[in-house]
């Protein structure tokens, strides 16, 4: 494991995210609360942070950037550019900026800079709140395979990460970075389904989230490709072929393929700086 016990790191935007990454950092051992600097909108959430993680917390998101090392830009796409103004005077070669920012190239957040700042572009997923997470990332002009492994590590104390290049960040937005919505929309509807069938809320609950999560280990675990189980649980004449069948006369497959296809279009249009 890459340590990072002589690096400061600094988080701007300390939402969902941003709180599963410094609890990956600090519960993996990647360095002590004492090398971290944190930054919120709301003096609560500080308060919060630093009751609860014991971590040292601003308002002030150009205090954090002349602290850390790393900066972790945990914010919103729409955000990035006013925040980057802000720091910009305090940025340095020396910096390594982490985006999470979902559409934002590497090369808009350089030209923001105004200085050679190594960037590297990520693309984490919910899951990583827990320590579950699937995260893909690139890297900037600037960024060297130093800074490649320092990002790596942190990403994967909350889950798997993987490096990839610009172009190829859109369609992970769409597949891993949206995807847990749709096993969520999924669970949505199977849960439903149960209570419609006479079961009720609870055991509805808990059969679904425990079937979602079987399915998810044993494709996982067993190293087989999901064709190939779902051929192995489809007995002719069964229930599961009854349900196969009406899914894919219905276009279930293609209309999975096509909201992600969606979903890579969205991110394409915050790349041009769509609204």
């Amino acid at each position: 494991m890459v340590m990072l016990t002589h690096q400061r790191l600094g988080i701007i935007g300390a939402g969902n995210m941003g709180e599963a990454l410094l609890r990956g950092v600090l519960h993996g051992g990647l360095m002590g609360a004492d090398r971290i600097l944190v930054s919120a909108k709301t003096p609560e959430r500080l308060a919060d942070l630093n009751q609860r993680l014991k971590v040292r917390t601003t308002q002030s998101n150009l205090t954090v950037a002349e602290f850390a090392d790393i900066v972790i830009l945990g914010i919103k796409p729409q955000t990035m550019n006013d925040i980057l103004t802000e720091i910009r005077p305090v940025l340095t070669q020396n910096h390594l900026l982490v985006s999470i920012a979902a559409g934002i190239t590497t090369q808009h957040i350089e030209q923001m800079c105004g200085v050679d700042v190594p960037v590297i572009r990520v693309m984490p997923n919910t899951p990583a709140l827990v320590g579950e997470g699937a995260s893909a990332y690139c890297r900037g002009r600037f960024a060297t395979a130093e800074h490649a492994l320092a990002t790596h590590a942190i990403l994967d104390v909350v889950g798997i990460a993987v490096e990839t290049t610009e172009d190829r960040m859109n369609p992970v937005t769409a597949v891993s970075g949206t995807g847990p919505a749709y096993i969520f929309y999924t669970l949505e509807a199977m849960i439903q389904a149960a209570q419609d069938l006479g079961l009720d809320p609870d055991m509805a609950r808990l059969l679904v989230k425990q079937t979602v999560l079987g399915a998810a280990r044993l494709v996982m675990d067993s190293g087989e490709e999901p064709d190939v189980l779902r051929a192995r649980v489809t007995s002719k004449g069964g229930t599961t072929q009854a349900a196969i069948e009406y899914l894919e006369s219905h276009g279930y497959k293609k209309l999975v393929q096509d909201a992600i296809l969606a979903a890579c279009r969205r991110a394409d249009a915050l790349n041009r700086g769509g609204s």
